[in-house]
């Protein structure tokens, strides 16, 4: 219950502040944080200047002896030593809870700290680095309430001389240097934690030092421009570490290059850069683990390696977007309270020409990831990061040779067997745009054409946010009957109306491809260009109509691709194939390369992309770019895999018999008066649990778990109708969807 008691305390403090006006708040939160990590270190109150009636409000708390195990509740929670690191978070969670999210403010657990400080020293006597300690600079460039250097000094007491943290936050950074002095008894702490921007510039160094450790658990997410030094450094623009994290003269610029202007890859090029300043160096970094084998840092992967001798990654997984699930089906848990994985990089600088890259992971809940880090239970794995992505990624047993790579290499993209893609559709306001039946968007349209109603008004009521100019022209295209209402693919199997207007939509994606599937007339392919390397890969779907993005994906790396069958050129349906591609095609199986062929083309692409072989061979290179296309070995492999396409598609877009063994109970309500309230499978009533005395029967735990990419389609289409009335229409809707998913599962079953 004292875990308990601290977090009513936090509260409490954090209403007292909250209740303040502007000028005293951070007085007080700044008094509360220093006493509370003063009294987490076992320390008195430290001494305070200015009012101390001001604070009389902070004296009772501080009086009460339960206050003491309730910090060791907070310390233990988080398998620490103190309870100090963590303090500042939580009240300033209390007073706002939106506020640790929005300055990525997580402490480090101590088993992290620890397992980071360790490694660091390891890596000194393992490169022939070792001397006497206090010559070392030590620093933290985002150091927040000062765990990592904390646990630094703790395992080489010989570091706290050259101890140093940068923090922005000037509250946090009066933390940090509380928690310096109470934990290690550094008097001079002031002067060792500097209320800055690390990102500003260079670190202005002390003194000189035998070496540097870096030590580093850098903010996820940034909105603020770079300056014109930073940008320089990211872009290998700076004499003194030339390195790019960007594109260099032999490579094409990576798709989603956003994701390289996150904060905590601009910290990364800082200690990179503060690295190459010095003769010898070691560095270990907290990142969110995308970065190692997604293919938009393939750049920064190159970067790394070309400058350090030791480049190694202990992956801690934990991505929410993988249902924390391990590889093994176990439970995954992040050692974090976030939605992104952790991965651990340790980068040495020795000058003793020694080259390692290597690799670890790390699966299972929190603390079995905790013992495993306290134990140095990490087995390490030698990898060899390739030209061009340089994924940090273990080749299979027996692929030494690498025989599936050259087998990879040697098909075609998918990108190169299709003339034109297309990006899927980001309307950027989903609420207005998209319904679930015709009548919704209509209305949208009979509120913008009403001319009794003021712009302002049609603003405020459909949440409009286009200029003057553009809603009149909007609202007159409306009036006139020219706003445009058709289908689209929102998920798999899940069609929409849409308000298909480019002042509606973001993103609305016109050209050859996308404008042939606004025709109804056509078949496309929906895939990624690239794909998440921890979740086995069906990112297929195939669809008749334009696709919403998201309509497979879960994640925000990256939009789905369409590769249609036609395309829609001078007002009329061509074929969408790649004219070299299909000739060499022909040539192959002794045909004419001709429309037939073709038809019967896109059919073998969707059996390829199709096969539980190909998926699981090629896994690691799908994940990396888009998929591709094996030459078929002779006519008859390539009509058995065409067939298999064809079924595909049958079961994606055909017609299909309704699922007639779905048995809904509404209880006393009618089906025109229930609404759905949630969709929860009872594991023990082996039902769908849709809302008080409601629920749907015949159902499997299977079925509802069936994923297409990333989509659970039998769930995610009665989850998004929360709020919902059951119709009739959408009761026989629904058994399509799982007539579909039935089919999808007997094919998965058929394969095995």
């Amino acid at each position: 219950m004292t875990y308990l008691g601290w977090q009513r305390r936090a509260r409490a403090i954090g209403a007292h502040i909250a209740a303040l006006d502007e000028a005293a708040r951070s007085a007080a939160l700044a008094s509360a944080t220093t006493a509370l990590i003063a009294r987490s270190c076992r320390r008195a109150r430290p001494a305070e200047g200015g009012d101390r009636a001001a604070h009389a409000w902070l004296d009772a708390h501080l009086a009460d002896p339960s206050l003491d195990d309730e910090l060791r509740a907070l310390a233990e929670r988080h398998g620490s030593v103190d309870a100090a690191p963590f303090v500042y978070e939580h009240i300033e969670h209390a007073i706002d809870p939106r506020a640790r999210v929005d300055a990525n403010r997580y402490a480090t657990p101590s088993p992290v700290a620890r397992w980071m400080a360790r490694a660091a020293l390891r890596a000194i006597d393992e490169h022939g680095m070792g001397g006497a300690l206090d010559e070392w600079l030590a620093l933290d460039p985002a150091c927040g309430a000062g765990a990592l250097l904390v646990a630094l000094a703790r395992e080489a007491p010989a570091l706290a001389r050259g101890l140093y943290g940068i923090e922005r936050d000037p509250i946090v950074a009066l933390g940090a240097r509380t928690y310096l002095r109470a934990a290690l008894g550094l008097e001079d702490s002031d002067e060792r934690v500097g209320a800055e921007d690390a990102l500003t510039g260079p670190w202005q160094r002390p003194r000189e030092a035998r070496g540097l450790i870096v030590v580093a658990n850098p903010p996820y997410a940034t909105d603020e421009p770079m300056n014109a030094w930073l940008r320089a450094l990211v872009h290998g623009q700076d004499p003194r570490s030339t390195e790019s994290y960007r594109a260099r003269g032999d490579e094409r610029a990576k798709k989603n290059s956003k994701w390289l202007d996150t904060a905590q890859l601009r910290f990364l090029r800082w200690i990179h850069s503060e690295c190459d300043r010095s003769e010898r160096a070691v560095a270990v970094v907290a990142l969110g683990h995308a970065w190692v084998d997604h293919p938009t840092f393939a750049t920064v992967r190159r970067a790394l390696c070309a400058s350090f001798d030791e480049v190694s990654v202990l992956d801690l997984h934990g991505a929410a977007r993988n249902g924390l699930l391990a590889p093994d089906g176990t439970r995954d848990q992040n050692v974090f309270d976030i939605q992104q994985g952790l991965a651990l990089l340790l980068l040495v600088r020795s000058r003793g020409g020694r080259s390692l890259v290597r690799r670890a992971d790390l699966w299972g809940s929190r603390a079995e990831k905790f013992a495993a880090l306290d134990a140095d239970r990490v087995a390490w794995s030698a990898v060899d990061p390739r030209a061009p992505e340089h994924r940090f990624e273990v080749l299979a047993a027996g692929d030494a040779e690498g025989e599936d790579e050259r087998a990879w290499r040697a098909m075609s993209s998918t990108l190169a067997v299709f003339a034109q893609s297309s990006p899927a559709i980001i309307t950027g306001r989903d609420a207005l745009v998209l319904g679930f039946e015709r009548a919704e968007c209509e209305a949208v349209v009979r509120a913008l054409a009403d001319a009794a109603v003021s712009d302002d008004a049609v603003r405020s009521k459909l949440k409009l946010a286009i200029d003057e100019g553009a809603l009149r022209a909007l609202r007159a295209r409306a009036s006139e009957g020219a706003l445009v209402i058709r289908r689209w693919s929102y998920r798999p199997w899940d069609e929409r109306w849409a308000l298909d207007d480019r002042a509606l939509v973001d993103r609305a994606r016109t050209g050859p491809v996308m404008d042939a599937l606004r025709t109804e007339k056509t078949l496309a392919i929906v895939t990624r260009r690239q794909s998440p390397p921890e979740r086995g890969w069906n990112y297929l779907l195939v669809t008749a109509l334009p696709a919403c993005d998201g309509v497979l994906r879960a994640d925000p790396h990256g939009t789905e691709v369409l590769l249609s069958r036609e395309r829609l050129e001078d007002g009329a349906l061509r074929s969408n194939a790649s004219p070299a591609w299909l000739r060499a095609l022909g040539e192959r199986l002794g045909l004419e390369a001709s429309d037939a062929l073709w038809q019967r083309a896109f059919e073998y692409v969707v059996g390829t992309l199709e096969s539980a072989r190909y998926r699981q061979r090629f896994q690691r290179w799908i994940a990396s770019e888009a998929p591709r296309v094996p030459w078929p070995s002779d006519a008859s492999e390539f009509e058995r895999t065409a067939s298999e396409g064809a079924r595909c598609v049958a079961r994606h877009t055909g017609a299909i018999e309704p699922a007639r063994d779905l048995r809904w109970t509404l209880g006393e309500q009618s089906a025109s008066t229930t609404m759905i309230a949630r969709a929860r499978w009872s594991e023990r009533d082996q039902r769908l649990l849709l809302a008080d005395g409601a629920w749907i029967e015949g159902l499997s735990a299977a079925e509802l778990d069936c994923t297409i990419g990333a989509r659970r389609p039998a769930l995610r289409w009665l989850e998004d109708r929360v709020g919902c009335a059951v119709t009739d229409v959408m009761i026989e809707r629904y058994a399509t969807v799982i007539a579909r998913v039935r089919a999808e599962l007997r094919q998965r079953d058929d394969a095995r």
